[in-house]
C-alpha cells in the first residue's frame, strides 16, 4: 500500500512493523467475539448483513489506523484566531480591539 502511495518499500515495512502488534490485538477482540454472536446466535439469513456490518466498522478502523498520523503534534505558536484579529484591527486602522457581542 505505502507503494502505491509514494512510499519506499522501507518506509512500507517499517509501518508495517509499527502498527502490526495494534492491529493483530484489535483482530483478535473483534473477530472471534464478532463470528461466535454470529453462529449461535443469529439464523442464517441475518449472518450476511450481520457481518457485513462487523466489517464496514472493521474497515473503518483500519483505515485510521492506516492514516493515523504518529509523529508528535507541534503546537501552533500563533492561534489563528490571534492573527485573524490582528489582521482585521490593521485593515480597520484602528489599534483598540474590538468587542464581540453575542
Amino acid at each position: 500500500m505505502g507503494v502505491m502511495e509514494g512510499h519506499t518499500l522501507s518506509d512500507g515495512l517499517e509501518e508495517f512493523k509499527d502498527k502490526f502488534w495494534e492491529f493483530y490485538k484489535a483482530d483478535w477482540c473483534v473477530w472471534p467475539a464478532a463470528q461466535m454472536i454470529n453462529f449461535y446466535f443469529l439464523s442464517p439469513k441475518y449472518r450476511v448483513v450481520y457481518v457485513n456490518t462487523i466489517t464496514l466498522g472493521w474497515d473503518t478502523y483500519l483505515s485510521y489506523l492506516k492514516h493515523r498520523d504518529d509523529r508528535p503534534q507541534q503546537a501552533d505558536p500563533v492561534p489563528d484566531c490571534v492573527t485573524a484579529d490582528q489582521t482585521a484591527l490593521q485593515t480597520v486602522g484602528s489599534t483598540e480591539p474590538r468587542e464581540h457581542k453575542v
